[in-house]
């Protein structure tokens, strides 16, 4: 179904764009057909996540740096989080071993969990992004300090489809467990012993 969804909204979207271009700024219509392309956007991102999700997931590891790829990935996501008046912080083991990583993938689950961590958050408060050797494992920790998680949604959270947001497909955590345990590691989550909730991930230092 998500496959079959896919052009249609390229083309509905495209359309939208071309026609919006083609009207006067102040025309009325132009701002409708704004909306008809965002939104568009937003249906294809969804159905991304959906084919993401369905595929069999083949990574292509490399030695990489964790950390880098941690401040390449804050980096991307501050100007949403400054948006929601919410500050990044870092907290980067500099002695951590080069990784076989696959880069991009690793990217989108740490995109995943600092833009979850953002969204649980009220604006004046912040996310912590931390990293750390633990025997022989590495641990990339992203803390939030938003209201937790409640008791009744603990089971569920890495489910697919399962979300408490209004326009959440409910895969971002699944796909980021499935990144994760493709790597040989394992993600999980904690509450704080003050507020919000700790996810963990991690991954095998050899």
């Amino acid at each position: 179904i998500a496959h079959d969804m896919k052009a249609p909204l390229m083309a509905i979207g495209g359309f939208a764009n071309q026609v919006s271009r083609k009207l006067r700024q102040e025309d009325p219509n132009r701002k409708k057909l704004e909306i008809v392309v965002q939104e568009t956007a937003r249906l294809e991102s969804m159905v991304k996540q959906m084919l993401d999700f369905g595929r069999p997931l083949e990574i292509q590891p490399t030695e990489i740096s964790l950390n880098e790829l941690v401040m390449k990935t804050v980096k991307v996501a501050e100007p949403v989080a400054r948006k929601s008046g919410v500050e990044l912080k870092t907290d980067l083991e500099p002695s951590l071993p080069l990784l076989l990583l696959d880069g991009p993938r690793i990217e989108q689950v740490i995109l995943n969990l600092v833009t979850n961590a953002v969204q649980a958050s009220p604006a004046g408060e912040h996310v912590l992004v931390r990293t750390h050797l633990e025997s022989d494992e590495v641990l990339l920790e992203v803390a939030d300090r938003g209201c937790g998680i409640m008791e009744e949604h603990r089971d569920n959270v890495f489910h697919p489809f399962f979300s408490t947001k209004k326009a959440g497909t409910g895969l971002g955590l699944g796909i980021v467990k499935k990144i994760v345990e493709a790597h040989g590691g394992d993600v999980s989550f904690q509450s704080n012993p003050e507020k919000g909730v700790t996810f963990s991930v991690r991954l095998p230092s050899q």
